[in-house]
């Protein structure tokens, strides 16, 4: 049976501003969400979660964590990633429709 992490302080998610990318790591294995910048734009451009971790709701978090932290500093977020362009238009739905928290979310600088 697969774990899903509904609680966000259960992932510890760094934005890593020298890679370009918000990360987590879990049991040694590395997921990520990849971005690059473009004036008040964030281009979320992959997403990637090892097989081990996946189906436990780490990549929707991921996203979900960077499309906050993008919204909290007044940036534009753009998909060009498949997955993350699923998130924004579920999450436009959900916020159209009053089913979307806008809690803020924290983040840790990481630099290299």
């Amino acid at each position: 049976m697969s774990t899903k992490f509904d609680d966000p302080a259960e992932l510890m998610v760094t934005r890593n501003s020298s890679a370009n990318r918000f990360e987590i790591t879990i049991a040694g294995h590395l997921a990520k969400v990849d971005y690059r910048m473009s004036g008040n734009r964030m281009i979320i451009t992959h997403t990637e979660v090892p097989e081990a971790l996946r189906g436990k709701g780490i990549a929707e978090q991921l996203v979900a964590f960077a499309v906050k932290y993008a919204r909290k500093d007044g940036l534009e977020v753009v998909a060009e990633c498949d997955y993350a362009n699923r998130f924004l238009n579920r999450d436009a739905i959900a916020s159209a429709t009053g089913r979307i928290s806008q809690n803020q979310t924290e983040t840790i600088d990481k630099t290299a």
